[in-house]
């Protein structure tokens, strides 16, 4: 009952338990012009009684409020009215506030200005009958509910029962904790097929007629009814109403049985006329039903009267088989061009044009052999949406038709403006969206299947989040009353910023996006539109410039380091050279000293040939190009690695040990492989403890893609707090009592970042060294 509260042109609140659980838009619109009260009235569930009993306040519509509800309360009245003469923020006024106290639970309260009217006294009778009208509504669906001779239950989607009328009790018992749903008073074997008819309505809102079988809780009986279903989804509740056809599928199970007693037995024509009597009984009681139909339509006509009288723009009929009109009313009749009085006690055929005639009865003669027709129309320039609905009887024929009619002139030109607007935008080359105010697309341009792959058919009718995120949700202006999507889109403000999504074959797509509103009459927001430029390609060229400039930086670091290096290692010999050839005694060619200065003039020379192939070495390595991946068997390659150093293996009596799996096959280049994997072996060999054996462990093993090889040793070890940073390092040697350059390491570092890995180092002094490697499997 609390959708007609916006119905209503007084401010109406409903308290129930003294929380406020309703109120209307007359209310809320009234309350922020006219008060200063606190903004915590404005929201549902705010205990109210209980905030006027705990705070003194000086604001004169509170006291009459707090007083009014305690004078409901403490005197046990159904009824009260109190008067109030309240100076404003803004006007001094005269205020009539009506409490009603509707049930047990609810206290409806009832505003009217009566400032204008002040000095009539006619009035107040005349006020007291308006006010009281919703609450009369109230009172009759209430009673209609709980009078009404059919099954009738209100549930949740998921089938958890709200409410069932006093025949539902009756039949198959009240809700209880065991029987707290639908499904759980219906029969096992037909649970299936009333779920599926349950959903059957959360999707087309409306269902025609079903039967199965229900179970009562009361007696374990099982009864046969046939329903008939409506979803209301502002509430989200579904309205089932039952009728009891147990009856006469028990005729007709019966009728079969004596038909069958007929053949097996006609020599007893005793049996068959009571057979005979039993069947006319409940022929009788089927038409005593339909009666019963008929009376409870009279008595309803009041309750459809007050629905349909308080939902602007919609009109309610019910015609016949014959096609006459019993009940025409709503206040859409007059956008149809009719008047109650026009239609009641007619035919559809007196009251159309035959032009009319040709696109309505065929409507009309489906709804009478049991479908539920729905059709939109343009008439006399505004646009109708039409439902028609039978209505079944006892025997599962139409017996009548329930005739909807909206007018919905003003959506269906908003649509026509977005479509408009979508068809200028189709051959623009760039993403062109437009979607609903729930982010559902409603439009989809030829830029935007080439962007991101799917076509218009694929996408329109699903959610924009498909194709890029969009934070959800922030409040639009009062008059929308609709949440939106895009959080930091406001009403004449755009959103901009650039995305990452992907296109329909996976790759990655990068789009620049501009969002802003589509806006209709009287500048509410109706749809938004979204421009999306395709910035892949400029992305791309961004990223691999910041690639280029990475690597041209670390190739500039390493010719500075080969500056240093070449400064510093060939300048020492260079300089030797020099003072010996000084020391030489030109005049004296045969002097034994010469050819001592000549000696040593060689080992220079050839200690800085070393130097100048070490860093020829460095810069192949760093230039080579032409390197070429392939599959290698690590097996082999370390047993081919070992065979090489097998004289040092022998030298120190070294133990090798392999862990390798069965299938150890890598796609990598073989020439750095191979040397990596030299390196640390002969290091391993070179850094041994004299003073204890050997023990060199080469392991592989594949984890999360990677291959791992893993090379430890039991020798010298180093200590890694002092030489960390410098361990890879150009020309670093760090057991200077053995002979070598300090290429080693910085050359395996070097070639493994070139196959896409890393290198980690465990180590202590004395208790040897573990060179860890993680390699892609494929390069």
């Amino acid at each position: 009952m609390y959708t007609l509260l916006n119905t209503i042109p007084l401010p109406i609140i409903v308290l129930k338990n003294g929380f406020l659980v309703a109120y209307n838009q007359k209310w809320s619109e009234w309350i922020i012009s006219h008060t200063e009260i606190p903004s915590e009235f404005l929201l549902l569930n705010f205990n109210i009684v209980e905030y006027l009993a705990t705070y003194q306040t000086s604001n004169s519509y509170l006291q009459i409020l707090h007083q009014g509800i305690y004078t409901i309360a403490a005197e046990h009245k159904n009824n009260h009215t109190e008067r109030l003469l309240w100076k404003t923020k803004n006007k001094d006024i005269f205020l009539l506030l009506h409490f009603s106290k509707h049930n047990s639970e609810e206290i409806v309260i009832t505003h009217q200005e009566i400032s204008h009217f002040f000095e009539n006294p006619s009035f107040f009778p005349t006020l007291a009958q308006q006010v009281s009208s919703f609450h009369y509504a109230q009172q009759v669906f209430d009673a209609f509910f709980e009078l009404f001779p059919d099954l009738f239950c209100v549930c949740y989607p998921d089938g958890r029962l709200k409410q069932v009328n006093f025949a539902w009790q009756s039949l198959l018992g009240d809700i209880s904790y065991t029987h707290n749903d639908f499904f759980s008073f219906v029969n096992p074997e037909e649970i299936d097929m009333a779920r599926r008819n349950l959903n059957a309505i959360l999707q087309t809102k409306i269902l025609k007629s079903y039967t199965n079988r229900v179970v009562s809780t009361k007696n374990g009986a099982q009864y046969w009814i046939t329903w008939n279903g409506i979803f209301e989804p502002h509430q989200q509740h579904i309205y089932l109403l039952g009728r009891d056809v147990t009856l006469l599928f028990d005729s007709q199970a019966k009728l079969v049985d004596s038909i069958n007693k007929l053949q097996k037995l006609n020599h007893d024509f005793v049996e068959i006329n009571e057979e005979l009597i039993k069947n006319q009984e409940a022929l009788r009681r089927s038409l005593e039903e339909k009666q019963r139909i008929l009376l409870s339509l009279q008595r309803s006509e009041a309750l459809y009267r007050s629905i349909t009288n308080f939902t602007p723009g919609y009109s309610f009929m019910i015609i016949d088989k014959e096609f006459r009109y019993l009940l025409a009313d709503g206040q859409g009749l007059s956008s149809l061009g009719f008047s109650k009085e026009q239609l009641l006690s007619k035919t559809v055929f007196d009251a159309h044009t035959r032009e009319e005639l040709n696109e309505l009865l065929p409507r009309y003669h489906k709804m009478m052999r049991g479908e539920i027709v729905q059709t939109e129309y343009w008439k006399d320039s505004k646009f109708f949406k039409e439902v028609a609905i039978p209505i079944f009887n006892q025997k599962g024929t139409v017996e009548f038709g329930i005739i909807i009619v909206q007018e919905d002139t003003e959506k269906m030109k908003a649509e026509k403006e977005i479509y408009f607007q979508a068809n200028v935008l189709r051959n623009v080359k760039d993403a062109i969206i437009v979607t609903s105010l729930q982010g559902i697309i409603i439009y989809y341009n030829k830029g935007a299947e080439k962007t991101f792959g799917y076509t218009a058919e694929e996408m329109i009718g699903k959610s924009v989040d498909k194709l890029y995120p969009i934070p959800r949700f922030i409040e639009v202006p009062l008059e929308n009353s609709l949440p939106v999507a895009f959080n930091t889109l406001t009403p004449y403000r755009d959103f901009t910023g650039e995305w990452q999504t992907s296109h329909k074959n996976g790759n990655p797509v990068w789009i620049e996006l501009t969002t802003t509103c589509l806006y209709g009459d009287q500048k509410k927001i109706i749809a938004f539109i979204s421009i999306a430029k395709d910035i892949t390609d400029r992305k791309l060229a961004q990223e691999e410039l910041i690639k280029s400039n990475r690597e041209l930086t670390n190739k500039n670091n390493h010719l500075s380091q080969y500056a240093y290096v070449t400064s510093h290692n060939l300048r020492a010999p260079v300089t030797r050279i020099m003072g010996l050839l000084e020391l030489f005694n030109h005049e004296k060619m045969e002097d034994p000293f010469n050819q001592e200065i000549i000696q040593k003039i060689k080992e220079v020379t050839h200690h800085l040939d070393s130097v100048i192939r070490d860093l020829v070495s460095i810069t192949d390595f760093q230039n080579k190009t032409d390197v070429t991946p392939e599959y290698i068997d690590l097996h082999s390659l370390i047993q081919e690695i070992l065979t090489s150093l097998r004289d040092k293996i022998d030298a120190i009596q070294a133990q090798i040990h392999l862990k390798i799996q069965q299938t150890p096959t890598i796609v990598s280049v073989r020439l750095y492989l191979q040397s990596i994997l030299f390196n640390l072996i002969s290091n391993a060999l070179k850094y041994y403890d004299p003073m204890k054996p050997q023990n060199i462990q080469i392991s592989t093993s594949k984890e999360k893609g990677k291959i791992i090889l893993r090379v430890s040793d039991t020798g010298l070890g180093m200590d890694l707090n002092l030489i960390r940073d410098k361990l890879f390092g150009f020309y670093k040697r760090f057991h200077l009592h053995l002979e070598g350059k300090g290429l080693g390491l910085y050359m395996v570092k070097k070639q493994v970042e070139a196959l896409g890995g890393e290198i980690q180092v465990e180590s202590e002094p004395y208790k040897g060294s573990t060179f860890t490697i993680f390699l892609p499997e494929l390069i």
